[in-house]
């Protein structure tokens, strides 16, 4: 028998995305949504033409599906849950093999209220509000298929997972120069990141969107709020929260 943490897990992703598309909608897709969406809480949502795809905030899968728009809502069917976040195996699990599992989940039958203002996706649904700021227009992702498809393998490829799983893109290596006046030292390292400053020797995870790198700081001296870096030839230029260095490979 399953424990009470794996059925609060089901529950919050009820409550937080479970929908589905109630009756005969006019389908259509808001193309503003299409991108990579990065959540105030370092979660992942990408959105590409009517698909999604939601991960951790180390770029693990947790679930994916469809979805329609119509006047500022969306509507989303889930189609894909990837084993982890049930306690499951490391694959993706479909509705059906869920419910054949004896995983019974009923999805409310509501939508989830939207709004895009500038770089900034605001999700509502009853008293709830969740803020996801755009990080790239790359929308692409592995389309899960059923039959026990491992993470990061694909019949049907639409994309790239999100997870670095190589040590030859465009970060790898060390950065040296000044952030906020201070001399630090940033070492890139397939999905993991190192910087030596004034401020200690940190390290913790990356995600790779598209053209960005997004370096996780949860329980660092820099906690509150994540870096992203893009680089342009030998330089590289870090961001958090408005606040910008540039770094030179060494």
């Amino acid at each position: 028998m399953r424990d009470k943490g794996f059925w609060l897990k089901i529950l919050v992703m009820i409550l937080v995305f479970g929908m589905v598309v109630p009756g005969c909608i006019k389908a259509q897709t808001d193309t503003r949504l299409n991108g990579t969406w990065l959540g105030d809480n370092g979660y992942i949502s990408k959105y590409n033409s009517g698909f999604w795809e939601d991960s951790d905030k180390y770029g693990i899968p947790e679930c994916q599906g469809t979805f329609t728009t119509i006047d500022g809502k969306m509507f989303i069917i889930f189609t894909h849950i990837f084993g982890t976040s049930l306690e499951l195996d490391s694959r993706w699990y479909s509705m059906d093999e869920l419910e054949a599992d004896g995983i019974n989940i009923s999805y409310n039958k509501n939508s989830i209220e939207y709004t895009i203002n500038g770089n900034t996706l605001i999700l509502r649904r009853d008293d709830r509000t969740w803020n996801k700021t755009l990080v790239n227009r790359d929308g692409n992702f592995v389309k899960a298929t059923s039959g026990g498809q491992k993470f990061g393998s694909s019949d049907e490829n639409i994309g790239k997972s999100t997870s670095i799983d190589n040590s030859n893109n465009k970060f790898q290596g060390t950065w040296t120069g000044y952030y906020r006046d201070e001399y630090i030292e940033l070492y890139i390292s397939g999905s993991t990141w190192r910087i030596l400053s004034v401020y200690g020797d940190h390290s913790g995870k990356c995600i790779l969107s598209g053209d960005r790198l997004t370096l996780i700081t949860e329980g660092t001296f820099w906690s509150n709020n994540n870096f992203t870096a893009t680089v342009a030839g030998n330089g590289m230029i870090i961001d958090r929260s408005g606040s910008r260095a540039s770094l030179t490979r060494k």
